[in-house]
């Protein structure tokens, strides 16, 4: 009986193992991640009527050593703690985005260019006019020209002031202070919305919660099995099959989540070649 515990017990430990390294790693926050919240800034309700989103600021994550920092324009272009950075957001509520296939395409020398073009933009004003020049900068445009000029991907559709929803009357008050004589209808934007909504991201904080649902489901079951091997006459090889099907769960998944991402990739190239 205590042989048949000993067998179990090590049989677990390296099942477990073999189901959650890699979730676990994959689960971290990383270089480049995307990172949205509402601002308590006086611009942020404009920037959310006029865009039609809950968001309305947004920055690149970047990592020093163990610690978190978000590559903002916010007057200046800077790096901001993550904490701090979310400390500045309604209610500290936040969603982290990633790049689809990030793992192969931001590499180590494609994260060094993206902050080398950072670095361009790195003390500059914020722009509170939203004009497409890099005299200035705001907090989208940030992302984008960095993305854009980094790896070749534009991560969310440029449009023009115009398209903006430009009716309510508190949108029209700000854009009287900053537009006195005549509002640009056709200056280019790319908005926090127009990223967010980007079908080549990722959204981090749902991915999260679903495998994190994923491992409290398997662990009740691992600990159900425990208890069964503790208290009944269960065999060795029933207890390996058991553990057999958990693994080929686990692969039947991951082989679902590969169709599922390459059906995405097709759809995303379909539209973008249209």
């Amino acid at each position: 009986m205590r042989n048949k515990l000993l067998f179990s017990v090590l049989l677990i430990t390296l099942v477990i193992g073999a189901l959650f390294a890699k979730e676990n790693t994959d689960a971290e926050i990383k270089d480049g991640d995307i990172i949205f919240h509402k601002s308590i800034s006086p611009q942020s309700k404009p920037i959310q009527l006029a865009t039609k989103s809950k968001y309305s600021h947004c920055g690149i994550i970047y990592k020093r050593g163990n610690d978190l920092f978000v590559y903002e324009a916010v007057g200046p272009v800077k790096l901001t703690p993550i904490k701090e950075w979310i400390a500045r957001g309604k209610n500290n509520s936040y969603v982290i985005k990633r790049l689809k296939n990030a793992e192969k395409i931001i590499t180590p020398d494609v994260l060094i260019k993206m902050k080398q073009v950072g670095d361009q933009f790195k003390g500059k004003s914020y722009d509170s006019t939203f004009e497409w020049s890099d005299n200035r900068i705001y907090c989208s445009e940030l992302i984008w020209k960095i993305y854009q000029q980094a790896t070749g991907i534009e991560i969310g559709k440029l449009q023009k002031l115009k398209d903006f929803d430009l009716s309510d009357a508190s949108v029209k008050a700000i854009m009287k202070r900053r537009y006195p004589n005549k509002i640009p209808t056709e200056e280019i934007v790319i908005s926090p919305a127009a990223i967010f909504e980007n079908r080549a991201l990722d959204n981090l904080n749902e991915l999260l919660i679903e495998k994190n649902e994923l491992l409290k489901s398997v662990s009740l079951s691992i600990e159900s099995q425990v208890s069964r091997i503790r208290t009944d006459e269960t065999s060795p090889k029933n207890t390996t099959l058991y553990f057999s099907v958990l693994l080929e769960t686990k692969d039947l998944i991951k082989a679902l989540m590969n169709l599922l991402e390459t059906y995405e990739e097709f759809h995303l190239g379909t539209k973008q070649g249209n």
